[in-house]
């Protein structure tokens, strides 16, 4: 996503934070990265209860499926 990013802090639970950083060198995929696909993954999820959102779902699904042609 080419778009500006806004700075967040999260909390995880240590096991959390081991998994996801095991995860991210196993991937060799920025931690941060993973988070924004997790969260894009929870708000599919939960889009019938943001049908305000669903524009701003399509377009992320958009940004997702043309990743995936460039890594292709």
């Amino acid at each position: 996503m080419s778009r500006r990013k806004v700075s967040t802090t999260i909390y995880l639970e240590p096991m959390q934070f081991d998994l996801l950083r095991l995860l991210a060198q196993r991937t060799r995929l920025p931690m941060a990265e993973l988070i924004r696909d997790g969260s894009d993954m929870i708000l599919r999820a939960y889009a019938d209860l943001l049908p305000e959102l669903a524009e701003a779902q399509a377009e992320v699904q958009a940004a997702n499926q043309k990743c995936l042609q460039v890594m292709n």
